[in-house]
């Protein structure tokens, strides 16, 4: 909302969003930076977090490796 507004400026994860109004701008130069997902094994998530390591698993999935 701020971003809408003007007041503010957002910094995101590009990710396949549309938001109106907003313009998605990449950082010059390009700003890396490594991250760990992690869950301990044969553990019991809530619908919502395991929907999203599910997305985690196929977005990484299709990441070329010199991505990564």
């Amino acid at each position: 909302m701020l971003g809408q507004s003007n007041i503010g400026a957002v910094i995101a994860i590009r990710l396949n969003c549309n938001y109106g109004g907003l313009k998605f701008l990449p950082f010059m130069p390009e700003l890396k930076s490594t991250t760990a997902l992690a869950w301990k094994k044969e553990q019991l998530f809530s619908p919502a977090a395991s929907a999203f390591i599910e997305f985690a698993k196929k977005y990484i999935a299709g990441i070329p490796h010199d991505d990564l």
